[in-house]
């Protein structure tokens, strides 16, 4: 699912779920993902990280739902909820310079996730949300904190509690 590799003192990682049309965040992806941070952090000569997707049409669809419906109590919404927020707040505590490229739909996880890099670059495909509120769940892994801090209360919002998707353009004017 994700591919690492270092050229020239600079990381990149490459999303690519096998055999599925989107990306999605499922336990492979977070433990494949804290296995690169590891690696990071271990290399000191590492200057930055480029994420992208190999998926033509999407950076990150989101958490993977089985993933989502597993959590049968509080308890286990609670533990999947750390393990996101563990993993992204590693990537974001990185001492390396971080840059996603995003082409596509970058939806809920996936939101959270490039919010947790230093930058976020954005093709004119690019469509971005937290569509996890028509569920009934806000975003658990960090996007109500970043994305407030990034864009501001009002325009965050309307995001992550109305479930509104923008697109590059739109996210350029937040910025």
């Amino acid at each position: 699912m994700l591919h690492y590799n270092t050229e020239n003192k600079i990381g990149f990682l490459k999303i690519d779920a096998l055999d599925q049309k989107v990306n999605i965040i499922n336990a492979l992806f977070l433990s494949q993902l804290n296995n690169v941070i590891d690696e990071i952090i271990h290399n000191n000569s590492l200057k930055g990280l480029i994420i992208y997707s190999g998926k033509k049409n999407s950076f990150i669809a989101g958490a993977d739902i089985n993933l989502i419906s597993s959590c049968t109590n509080k308890e286990a919404a609670k533990k999947l909820a750390q393990e996101l927020q563990g993993a992204f707040n590693r990537l974001e505590k990185l001492k390396v310079i971080t840059v996603c490229y995003i082409e596509g739909s970058c939806l809920g996880g996936g939101l959270e996730f490039a919010l947790s890099c230093d930058y976020r670059v954005c093709s004119s495909k690019a469509s971005l949300g937290f569509p996890e509120i028509q569920l009934g769940i806000l975003p658990g892994a960090g996007g109500t904190q970043r994305l407030p801090r990034l864009v501001g209360a009002k325009e965050s919002y309307k995001m992550i509690l109305k479930g509104n998707s923008i697109n590059a353009k739109q996210a350029k004017k937040l910025d």
